[in-house]
Protein backbone atom coordinates (compact mmCIF):
# COMPACT_ATOMS: atom_id res chain seq x y z
CA UNK A 1 0.00 0.00 0.00
CA UNK A 2 1.26 3.46 -0.81
CA UNK A 3 1.85 5.46 2.32
CA UNK A 4 1.53 8.92 0.79
CA UNK A 5 0.69 10.50 -2.57
CA UNK A 6 3.34 12.02 -4.77
CA UNK A 7 3.66 14.56 -7.54
CA UNK A 8 4.49 12.78 -10.82
CA UNK A 9 6.09 13.52 -14.17
CA UNK A 10 9.19 12.37 -16.03
CA UNK A 11 12.53 13.63 -14.78
CA UNK A 12 16.06 13.60 -16.17
CA UNK A 13 19.20 13.49 -14.07
CA UNK A 14 22.43 11.56 -13.73
CA UNK A 15 22.07 8.63 -16.11
CA UNK A 16 22.83 4.99 -15.34
CA UNK A 17 21.87 2.08 -17.55
CA UNK A 18 21.03 -1.58 -18.03
CA UNK A 19 23.77 -3.74 -19.50
CA UNK A 20 23.71 -4.45 -23.24
CA UNK A 21 25.66 -6.37 -25.87
CA UNK A 22 28.27 -4.14 -27.52
CA UNK A 23 29.84 -3.84 -30.95
CA UNK A 24 33.51 -2.91 -30.87
CA UNK A 25 34.84 -0.42 -33.41
CA UNK A 26 38.08 -1.29 -35.22
CA UNK A 27 40.01 1.06 -32.91
CA UNK A 28 39.26 -1.37 -30.09
CA UNK A 29 38.54 1.48 -27.70
CA UNK A 30 35.11 2.59 -28.84
CA UNK A 31 31.92 0.57 -28.51
CA UNK A 32 28.21 0.99 -29.05
CA UNK A 33 25.15 -0.96 -27.89
CA UNK A 34 23.60 -3.25 -30.50
CA UNK A 35 20.40 -5.32 -30.60
CA UNK A 36 21.04 -8.95 -29.68
CA UNK A 37 19.14 -11.86 -31.19
CA UNK A 38 21.26 -14.40 -29.30
CA UNK A 39 20.97 -13.52 -25.62
CA UNK A 40 17.82 -12.85 -23.61
CA UNK A 41 17.57 -11.03 -20.28
CA UNK A 42 15.43 -13.42 -18.24
CA UNK A 43 15.31 -11.23 -15.14
CA UNK A 44 16.85 -8.16 -13.57
CA UNK A 45 16.89 -6.72 -10.06
CA UNK A 46 18.31 -3.25 -9.44
CA UNK A 47 18.70 -1.82 -5.93
CA UNK A 48 19.76 1.83 -5.55
CA UNK A 49 20.38 2.73 -1.91
CA UNK A 50 22.20 5.47 0.06
CA UNK A 51 25.92 4.74 0.15
CA UNK A 52 27.50 3.78 3.46
CA UNK A 53 31.00 4.52 2.16
CA UNK A 54 31.54 8.19 1.23
CA UNK A 55 34.41 8.48 -1.22
CA UNK A 56 35.83 11.63 0.41
CA UNK A 57 35.36 13.78 3.54
CA UNK A 58 33.65 16.40 1.36
CA UNK A 59 30.74 14.12 0.45
CA UNK A 60 27.45 14.83 2.19
CA UNK A 61 25.67 11.79 3.68
CA UNK A 62 23.21 11.66 0.79
CA UNK A 63 25.56 12.60 -2.06
CA UNK A 64 26.37 9.03 -3.05
CA UNK A 65 24.19 6.06 -3.88
CA UNK A 66 25.25 2.42 -4.09
CA UNK A 67 23.81 0.52 -7.05
CA UNK A 68 23.63 -3.28 -7.27
CA UNK A 69 22.27 -4.89 -10.43
CA UNK A 70 21.63 -8.61 -10.82
CA UNK A 71 20.90 -9.84 -14.35
CA UNK A 72 20.01 -13.38 -15.45
CA UNK A 73 21.11 -13.73 -19.09
CA UNK A 74 20.32 -16.73 -21.29
CA UNK A 75 21.94 -17.93 -24.49
CA UNK A 76 18.89 -18.79 -26.59
CA UNK A 77 20.95 -20.34 -29.38
CA UNK A 78 22.27 -23.89 -29.76
CA UNK A 79 25.82 -22.62 -30.17
CA UNK A 80 28.47 -21.48 -27.64
CA UNK A 81 28.83 -17.69 -27.51
CA UNK A 82 31.49 -15.16 -26.58
CA UNK A 83 30.19 -11.60 -26.53
CA UNK A 84 31.26 -8.16 -25.33
CA UNK A 85 28.87 -6.78 -22.74
CA UNK A 86 28.81 -3.13 -21.72
CA UNK A 87 27.33 -0.93 -19.03
CA UNK A 88 27.01 2.73 -20.20
CA UNK A 89 27.56 5.73 -17.94
CA UNK A 90 26.66 9.30 -18.81
CA UNK A 91 26.58 12.57 -16.90
CA UNK A 92 29.66 13.19 -14.76
CA UNK A 93 31.22 9.92 -15.93
CA UNK A 94 31.67 11.05 -19.52
CA UNK A 95 32.51 14.13 -21.57
CA UNK A 96 29.00 15.49 -21.38
CA UNK A 97 27.32 18.05 -23.61
CA UNK A 98 23.71 18.81 -24.36
CA UNK A 99 22.01 19.36 -27.69
CA UNK A 100 23.59 22.24 -29.63
CA UNK A 101 22.59 23.01 -33.18
CA UNK A 102 25.67 25.09 -34.04
CA UNK A 103 27.76 22.97 -36.44
CA UNK A 104 31.00 24.79 -35.54
CA UNK A 105 30.53 23.89 -31.88
CA UNK A 106 29.72 20.33 -32.92
CA UNK A 107 33.01 20.02 -34.78
CA UNK A 108 34.94 21.57 -31.89
CA UNK A 109 33.48 19.07 -29.45
CA UNK A 110 34.19 16.15 -31.78
CA UNK A 111 37.88 17.10 -31.81
CA UNK A 112 37.99 16.95 -28.02
CA UNK A 113 36.94 13.29 -28.01
CA UNK A 114 39.98 11.47 -29.37
CA UNK A 115 39.26 7.75 -29.90
CA UNK A 116 42.88 6.92 -29.13
CA UNK A 117 42.90 8.34 -25.61
CA UNK A 118 42.83 6.13 -22.53
CA UNK A 119 39.60 6.24 -20.55
CA UNK A 120 39.92 6.36 -16.77
CA UNK A 121 36.75 6.37 -14.66
CA UNK A 122 36.73 8.33 -11.39
CA UNK A 123 37.81 6.34 -8.34
CA UNK A 124 34.47 7.08 -6.71
CA UNK A 125 32.70 4.93 -9.33
CA UNK A 126 34.00 1.67 -7.77
CA UNK A 127 32.52 -0.39 -10.62
CA UNK A 128 32.84 -4.16 -10.57
CA UNK A 129 31.36 -7.08 -12.47
CA UNK A 130 30.80 -10.67 -11.38
CA UNK A 131 29.77 -13.64 -13.52
CA UNK A 132 28.37 -16.63 -11.64
CA UNK A 133 29.95 -15.34 -8.44
CA UNK A 134 33.43 -14.66 -9.85
CA UNK A 135 34.87 -11.17 -10.32
CA UNK A 136 35.95 -10.56 -13.91
CA UNK A 137 38.26 -7.90 -15.43
CA UNK A 138 36.56 -4.74 -16.71
CA UNK A 139 37.80 -2.20 -19.26
CA UNK A 140 36.39 1.28 -19.77
CA UNK A 141 35.84 2.36 -23.35
CA UNK A 142 34.34 5.29 -25.16
CA UNK A 143 30.79 4.99 -26.34
CA UNK A 144 30.00 6.21 -29.83
CA UNK A 145 27.85 9.33 -30.10
CA UNK A 146 24.46 9.08 -31.74
CA UNK A 147 24.46 11.74 -34.50
CA UNK A 148 20.74 11.29 -35.14
CA UNK A 149 19.92 12.53 -31.64
CA UNK A 150 22.44 15.42 -31.92
CA UNK A 151 23.50 14.77 -28.34
CA UNK A 152 26.97 16.14 -27.87
CA UNK A 153 28.26 13.64 -25.37
CA UNK A 154 30.18 10.41 -25.53
CA UNK A 155 29.37 8.09 -22.63
CA UNK A 156 31.99 5.97 -20.94
CA UNK A 157 31.09 2.27 -21.09
CA UNK A 158 32.41 -0.43 -18.78
CA UNK A 159 33.00 -3.53 -20.92
CA UNK A 160 33.92 -7.17 -20.34
CA UNK A 161 33.77 -10.51 -22.13
CA UNK A 162 31.16 -13.16 -21.36
CA UNK A 163 30.98 -16.77 -22.52
CA UNK A 164 27.85 -18.89 -22.74
CA UNK A 165 27.40 -22.58 -23.37
CA UNK A 166 24.44 -23.45 -25.63
CA UNK A 167 21.21 -22.65 -23.76
CA UNK A 168 23.12 -21.60 -20.62
CA UNK A 169 21.78 -19.09 -18.10
CA UNK A 170 24.41 -16.84 -16.48
CA UNK A 171 24.10 -14.65 -13.39
CA UNK A 172 25.73 -11.25 -13.96
CA UNK A 173 26.18 -8.78 -11.09
CA UNK A 174 27.21 -5.15 -11.61
CA UNK A 175 27.86 -2.89 -8.62
CA UNK A 176 29.05 0.71 -8.44
CA UNK A 177 28.59 4.03 -6.67
CA UNK A 178 26.92 7.03 -8.23
CA UNK A 179 25.59 10.41 -7.13
CA UNK A 180 22.52 12.60 -7.24
CA UNK A 181 22.42 15.29 -9.90
CA UNK A 182 21.72 18.42 -7.86
CA UNK A 183 20.97 21.87 -9.23
CA UNK A 184 19.68 25.11 -7.78
CA UNK A 185 17.33 27.31 -9.77
CA UNK A 186 14.55 29.85 -9.43
CA UNK A 187 12.29 26.84 -8.86
CA UNK A 188 14.20 25.80 -5.76
CA UNK A 189 16.61 22.89 -5.39
CA UNK A 190 16.29 19.80 -7.55
CA UNK A 191 18.05 16.48 -6.87
CA UNK A 192 17.52 13.80 -9.48
CA UNK A 193 18.65 10.34 -10.46
CA UNK A 194 17.86 8.31 -13.60
CA UNK A 195 18.35 4.64 -14.41
CA UNK A 196 18.28 3.97 -18.16
CA UNK A 197 16.28 0.82 -18.85
CA UNK A 198 15.81 1.29 -22.60
CA UNK A 199 19.21 -0.30 -23.23
CA UNK A 200 17.73 -3.47 -21.71
CA UNK A 201 15.32 -3.60 -24.65
CA UNK A 202 18.28 -4.49 -26.90
CA UNK A 203 18.40 -8.06 -25.56
CA UNK A 204 16.40 -10.70 -27.44
CA UNK A 205 12.67 -10.64 -26.67
CA UNK A 206 11.09 -9.09 -23.62
CA UNK A 207 12.68 -8.94 -20.19
CA UNK A 208 10.95 -11.74 -18.30
CA UNK A 209 10.76 -9.91 -14.98
CA UNK A 210 12.26 -6.73 -13.57
CA UNK A 211 12.35 -5.15 -10.13
CA UNK A 212 13.99 -1.73 -9.73
CA UNK A 213 14.00 0.15 -6.45
CA UNK A 214 15.36 3.50 -5.24
CA UNK A 215 15.63 4.34 -1.54
CA UNK A 216 15.70 8.07 -0.85
CA UNK A 217 18.27 9.22 1.75
CA UNK A 218 16.98 10.59 5.05
CA UNK A 219 18.56 13.97 4.29
CA UNK A 220 16.21 14.54 1.34
CA UNK A 221 12.63 15.59 2.16
CA UNK A 222 9.43 13.63 1.90
CA UNK A 223 6.57 15.30 0.00
CA UNK A 224 5.49 18.27 2.10
CA UNK A 225 3.56 21.56 1.91
CA UNK A 226 4.24 23.44 5.15
CA UNK A 227 5.38 26.80 6.51
CA UNK A 228 9.07 26.08 6.06
CA UNK A 229 9.22 23.34 3.42
CA UNK A 230 7.50 22.62 0.12
CA UNK A 231 8.69 19.38 -1.46
CA UNK A 232 7.54 17.10 -4.26
CA UNK A 233 8.75 13.78 -5.63
CA UNK A 234 8.50 13.43 -9.40
CA UNK A 235 8.97 9.99 -10.92
CA UNK A 236 8.32 7.96 -14.03
CA UNK A 237 5.95 5.03 -14.19
CA UNK A 238 3.83 3.73 -11.32
CA UNK A 239 6.08 2.51 -8.53
CA UNK A 240 4.92 1.11 -5.23
CA UNK A 241 5.94 3.50 -2.45
CA UNK A 242 6.73 2.34 1.06
CA UNK A 243 8.24 5.02 3.22
CA UNK A 244 11.34 6.22 1.38
CA UNK A 245 11.59 3.32 -1.07
CA UNK A 246 10.06 3.36 -4.56
CA UNK A 247 9.81 0.00 -6.35
CA UNK A 248 8.97 -0.53 -10.02
CA UNK A 249 7.91 -4.09 -10.94
CA UNK A 250 7.42 -5.39 -14.49
CA UNK A 251 6.64 -8.70 -16.20
CA UNK A 252 7.35 -9.56 -19.86
CA UNK A 253 8.70 -6.06 -20.23
CA UNK A 254 10.12 -4.23 -23.22
CA UNK A 255 11.34 -0.92 -21.73
CA UNK A 256 10.14 2.17 -23.56
CA UNK A 257 10.97 4.75 -20.88
CA UNK A 258 13.64 5.06 -18.23
CA UNK A 259 13.25 4.91 -14.46
CA UNK A 260 13.68 8.37 -12.97
CA UNK A 261 13.14 10.21 -9.72
CA UNK A 262 13.39 13.94 -9.10
CA UNK A 263 13.00 15.59 -5.71
CA UNK A 264 12.15 19.28 -5.86
CA UNK A 265 12.04 21.39 -2.72
CA UNK A 266 12.20 24.95 -1.40
CA UNK A 267 11.60 26.94 1.77
CA UNK A 268 8.46 29.07 1.23
CA UNK A 269 9.61 31.61 3.81
CA UNK A 270 12.83 32.09 1.82
CA UNK A 271 10.79 32.31 -1.39
CA UNK A 272 8.66 35.04 0.17
CA UNK A 273 11.77 36.96 1.21
CA UNK A 274 13.12 36.73 -2.32
CA UNK A 275 9.94 38.25 -3.73
CA UNK A 276 11.22 41.67 -2.58
CA UNK A 277 7.76 43.16 -2.06
CA UNK A 278 8.00 44.15 1.61
CA UNK A 279 10.43 47.07 1.48
CA UNK A 280 7.63 49.61 1.91
CA UNK A 281 4.81 48.10 4.01
CA UNK A 282 2.57 51.16 3.53
CA UNK A 283 2.85 50.83 -0.24
CA UNK A 284 2.01 47.13 -0.11
CA UNK A 285 -1.03 47.80 2.09
CA UNK A 286 -2.32 50.26 -0.49
CA UNK A 287 -1.90 47.69 -3.30
CA UNK A 288 -4.11 45.12 -1.56
CA UNK A 289 -7.89 44.86 -1.59
CA UNK A 290 -8.87 44.61 2.09
CA UNK A 291 -12.30 43.07 1.56
CA UNK A 292 -12.83 39.60 2.97
CA UNK A 293 -13.42 37.90 -0.37
CA UNK A 294 -10.61 39.78 -2.09
CA UNK A 295 -7.65 40.16 0.31
CA UNK A 296 -5.98 36.80 -0.28
CA UNK A 297 -6.65 36.98 -4.01
CA UNK A 298 -5.05 40.41 -4.30
CA UNK A 299 -2.00 39.20 -2.37
CA UNK A 300 -1.63 36.25 -4.76
CA UNK A 301 -1.67 38.73 -7.64
CA UNK A 302 1.17 40.69 -6.03
CA UNK A 303 3.19 37.50 -5.50
CA UNK A 304 2.58 36.39 -9.07
CA UNK A 305 3.74 39.74 -10.44
CA UNK A 306 6.93 39.31 -8.39
CA UNK A 307 7.48 35.82 -9.92
CA UNK A 308 7.39 34.28 -6.45
CA UNK A 309 6.99 30.55 -5.92
CA UNK A 310 3.68 29.33 -4.53
CA UNK A 311 3.44 30.08 -0.80
CA UNK A 312 1.27 28.00 1.58
CA UNK A 313 -1.74 30.16 2.48
CA UNK A 314 -1.09 30.06 6.23
CA UNK A 315 2.28 31.75 5.63
CA UNK A 316 0.73 34.45 3.46
CA UNK A 317 -2.06 35.18 5.96
CA UNK A 318 0.41 35.39 8.82
CA UNK A 319 2.36 38.04 6.92
CA UNK A 320 -0.82 39.95 6.06
CA UNK A 321 -1.89 39.98 9.71
CA UNK A 322 1.43 41.56 10.69
CA UNK A 323 1.65 43.99 7.79
CA UNK A 324 -0.09 46.90 9.62
CA UNK A 325 2.39 46.52 12.51
CA UNK A 326 5.32 46.61 10.08
CA UNK A 327 3.94 49.82 8.57
CA UNK A 328 4.27 51.39 12.05
CA UNK A 329 7.92 50.21 12.33
CA UNK A 330 7.23 47.42 14.81
CA UNK A 331 10.34 45.47 15.82
CA UNK A 332 9.51 41.77 15.45
CA UNK A 333 11.05 39.13 17.69
CA UNK A 334 10.00 36.33 15.32
CA UNK A 335 13.06 35.50 13.12
CA UNK A 336 11.06 35.15 9.91
CA UNK A 337 9.05 38.35 10.36
CA UNK A 338 12.15 40.27 11.42
CA UNK A 339 13.82 39.23 8.14
CA UNK A 340 10.85 40.33 6.05
CA UNK A 341 10.45 43.57 7.98
CA UNK A 342 13.99 44.43 9.18
CA UNK A 343 13.53 48.17 9.73
CA UNK A 344 11.48 48.04 12.92
CA UNK A 345 12.83 50.07 15.83
CA UNK A 346 9.95 50.10 18.36
CA UNK A 347 7.24 47.98 19.90
CA UNK A 348 3.75 48.54 18.48
CA UNK A 349 0.64 47.11 20.12
CA UNK A 350 -2.79 46.55 18.62
CA UNK A 351 -4.01 49.62 20.48
CA UNK A 352 -1.39 51.76 18.72
CA UNK A 353 -2.91 51.00 15.33
CA UNK A 354 -5.57 53.09 13.63
CA UNK A 355 -9.14 51.74 13.64
CA UNK A 356 -8.75 50.90 9.95
CA UNK A 357 -5.54 48.93 10.58
CA UNK A 358 -7.11 47.08 13.50
CA UNK A 359 -9.88 45.98 11.13
CA UNK A 360 -7.21 44.78 8.73
CA UNK A 361 -5.56 42.72 11.47
CA UNK A 362 -8.93 41.28 12.49
CA UNK A 363 -9.72 40.42 8.87
CA UNK A 364 -6.45 38.53 8.37
CA UNK A 365 -6.96 36.72 11.69
CA UNK A 366 -10.48 35.64 10.70
CA UNK A 367 -9.12 34.24 7.42
CA UNK A 368 -6.48 32.33 9.39
CA UNK A 369 -9.22 30.83 11.57
CA UNK A 370 -11.20 29.79 8.49
CA UNK A 371 -8.08 28.17 7.06
CA UNK A 372 -7.47 26.28 10.31
CA UNK A 373 -11.06 25.00 10.14
CA UNK A 374 -10.50 23.94 6.52
CA UNK A 375 -7.47 21.96 7.63
CA UNK A 376 -9.49 20.13 10.30
CA UNK A 377 -12.16 19.25 7.73
CA UNK A 378 -9.55 18.02 5.25
CA UNK A 379 -7.83 15.98 7.95
CA UNK A 380 -11.10 14.36 9.03
CA UNK A 381 -11.88 13.28 5.46
CA UNK A 382 -8.39 11.91 4.82
CA UNK A 383 -7.64 14.41 2.03
CA UNK A 384 -4.64 16.19 3.55
CA UNK A 385 -2.00 13.58 2.53
CA UNK A 386 -2.76 14.51 -1.09
CA UNK A 387 -2.01 18.20 -0.50
CA UNK A 388 1.63 18.34 -1.71
CA UNK A 389 0.61 16.83 -5.04
CA UNK A 390 -2.43 19.02 -5.69
CA UNK A 391 -0.67 22.16 -4.47
CA UNK A 392 2.55 21.80 -6.46
CA UNK A 393 1.85 19.66 -9.53
CA UNK A 394 1.04 21.64 -12.67
CA UNK A 395 1.02 19.08 -15.49
CA UNK A 396 -1.35 16.11 -15.28
CA UNK A 397 -1.71 13.22 -17.73
CA UNK A 398 -3.79 10.06 -18.15
CA UNK A 399 -1.00 8.05 -16.56
CA UNK A 400 -1.77 9.82 -13.28
CA UNK A 401 -5.19 8.17 -13.11
CA UNK A 402 -3.72 4.87 -11.93
CA UNK A 403 -1.44 6.29 -9.24
CA UNK A 404 -3.32 4.61 -6.41
CA UNK A 405 -4.55 1.51 -8.19
CA UNK A 406 -4.47 -1.35 -5.71
CA UNK A 407 -5.26 0.88 -2.73
CA UNK A 408 -9.07 1.29 -2.99
CA UNK A 409 -9.48 3.72 -0.09
CA UNK A 410 -6.77 6.13 -1.27
CA UNK A 411 -7.79 5.68 -4.90
CA UNK A 412 -11.40 6.69 -4.23
CA UNK A 413 -10.41 9.90 -2.44
CA UNK A 414 -7.70 10.75 -4.94
CA UNK A 415 -9.93 10.32 -8.00
CA UNK A 416 -12.71 12.38 -6.37
CA UNK A 417 -10.27 15.25 -5.86
CA UNK A 418 -8.80 14.77 -9.33
CA UNK A 419 -12.23 14.86 -10.96
CA UNK A 420 -12.86 18.26 -9.35
CA UNK A 421 -9.40 19.71 -9.98
CA UNK A 422 -10.40 21.41 -13.23
CA UNK A 423 -13.34 23.12 -11.54
CA UNK A 424 -11.05 24.35 -8.76
CA UNK A 425 -8.58 25.72 -11.31
CA UNK A 426 -11.45 27.64 -12.93
CA UNK A 427 -12.40 29.11 -9.54
CA UNK A 428 -15.65 27.23 -8.98
CA UNK A 429 -17.28 27.76 -5.57
CA UNK A 430 -17.85 24.28 -4.16
CA UNK A 431 -20.97 23.34 -2.20
CA UNK A 432 -19.17 20.22 -1.02
CA UNK A 433 -17.53 21.19 2.26
CA UNK A 434 -14.64 18.79 1.84
CA UNK A 435 -13.72 20.00 -1.65
CA UNK A 436 -13.90 23.63 -0.56
CA UNK A 437 -11.72 22.95 2.48
CA UNK A 438 -9.12 20.89 0.63
CA UNK A 439 -8.59 23.23 -2.30
CA UNK A 440 -8.36 26.29 -0.02
CA UNK A 441 -5.31 24.62 1.54
CA UNK A 442 -3.48 24.45 -1.82
CA UNK A 443 -2.70 28.15 -1.77
CA UNK A 444 -3.71 28.70 -5.41
CA UNK A 445 -7.49 28.14 -5.12
CA UNK A 446 -9.77 31.18 -4.86
CA UNK A 447 -13.56 30.59 -4.86
CA UNK A 448 -15.12 32.58 -7.67
CA UNK A 449 -11.87 33.43 -9.45
CA UNK A 450 -9.14 31.70 -11.43
CA UNK A 451 -5.85 32.73 -9.79
CA UNK A 452 -2.59 33.37 -11.62
CA UNK A 453 -1.09 30.27 -9.99
CA UNK A 454 -4.14 28.13 -10.72
CA UNK A 455 -3.99 29.02 -14.41
CA UNK A 456 -0.61 27.27 -14.61
CA UNK A 457 -2.26 23.92 -13.83
CA UNK A 458 -3.23 21.64 -16.73
CA UNK A 459 -5.69 19.12 -15.23
CA UNK A 460 -7.07 15.93 -16.71
CA UNK A 461 -10.59 16.65 -18.02
CA UNK A 462 -13.24 15.70 -15.46
CA UNK A 463 -15.02 13.53 -18.04
CA UNK A 464 -11.94 11.34 -18.48
CA UNK A 465 -11.50 10.96 -14.72
CA UNK A 466 -15.18 10.09 -14.36
CA UNK A 467 -14.95 7.46 -17.11
CA UNK A 468 -11.93 5.93 -15.41
CA UNK A 469 -13.76 5.82 -12.06
CA UNK A 470 -16.77 4.11 -13.63
CA UNK A 471 -14.48 1.54 -15.21
CA UNK A 472 -13.24 0.55 -11.76
CA UNK A 473 -16.73 -0.28 -10.49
Amino acid sequence: MKSFPLFVFLAVGLALADSAEMWEFPDGRTVMPIPSARVRMVAETVLITPSVQPSSPDDKPWDLMDVRCVFILENITKEPLEITVGFPFEGEFGDFYRTIEDEEILEMVKEEWNPGEEVEPPESLRFRAEVNGKTIPVEFKKGAANPQEKLLYWPIIATWKMRFAPGERVRLVNAYTTGWDGIGSYRGIVDSITYITRSGALWAGDIGSAVISITVPEALPLPCFSDTLCAAWDFSGLPEIRGRTLTWTYQDWEPSEDISLRIWYYNPEDALLEAYIFGEPDSLISRLDWRKDALYSSFLDVLSQADALLIPPQVSLRVLRNLPFAARSHQFSDPFLSEIFPDGDRKVSLGDLSPQDRKRVDLARSLEEELALARRVSDSLGYTPFLPMFALKTSWSKGDLALFHGDPESESKYLFLLENLGAAVAGKSFKDRGLDAFFRLTGWYIPGKASAYGRLIKPIPAREVNEYRRGLQ
